[in-house]
């Protein structure tokens, strides 16, 4: 299975950039399933629904949010409504949004979806390793691909995330930095990690 995790699209050229080159990239890679955080894509800082639906058009299957999730107030009911869009994981359970979200690939298989939120440098939040323990534990059975966007700020936060994932899911990718690194590695069990 081929997965493809587009993190931070922000602004209008994030957007068009996707727009542009997903379509392609899905048919020439084979990619069978992608997921994009998007929480930027409104002209740098949050989601509309008009930008939701553009880049689910495009060839996005599953959207995750960070920090900037409640930026546009527009967005709110499709937080609640949409079952491909997640907000943070520790965020508080009553604030608008799914937690975690299972969707189906191109190829036929249910996909799961975890966005977390680091809390080092970062706006106080709950503890991201009970909240995807507690999001795993709540998957089916059947969901054997799971995908962690870890939204943090620092990279020791990431990489303690990873390795208490290693082995459990799928992949641990990191976004919210918006400066590329190159600690890419399989983590023992399988676990892709950037």
């Amino acid at each position: 299975m081929r997965l493809l995790h587009i993190g931070d699209i922000v602004g209008k050229p994030g957007r068009r950039a996707v727009t542009d080159a997903l379509r392609g990239l899905v048919e020439e890679q084979r990619i069978d399933f992608v997921v994009a955080n998007a929480e930027n894509s409104a002209a740098g800082s949050g989601l509309t629904p008009a930008n939701y639906n553009e880049l689910i058009g495009a060839g996005v299957n599953c959207i995750t949010l960070g920090d900037h999730i409640y930026r546009r107030r527009e967005i709110i009911p499709l937080l609640c409504n949409a079952n491909n869009i997640v907000k943070p994981a520790n965020f508080p359970a009553d604030a608008p949004g799914r937690t975690s979200a299972i969707v189906e690939a191109r190829n036929g298989v249910r996909v799961g979806v975890i966005s977390l939120l680091g809390r080092v440098f970062m706006r106080p939040v709950n503890c991201p390793w009970e909240a995807v323990d507690r999001e795993l534990a709540g998957l089916p059975a059947e969901v054997r691909v799971v995908m962690v966007d870890f939204h943090a700020e620092a990279t020791s936060d990431m990489q303690l995330m990873g390795r208490h994932l290693a082995g459990k899911v799928t992949s641990v990718l990191g976004t919210h930095t918006h400066v590329a690194t190159a600690d890419e590695q399989i983590l023992p069990g399988g676990t892709a990690f950037q």
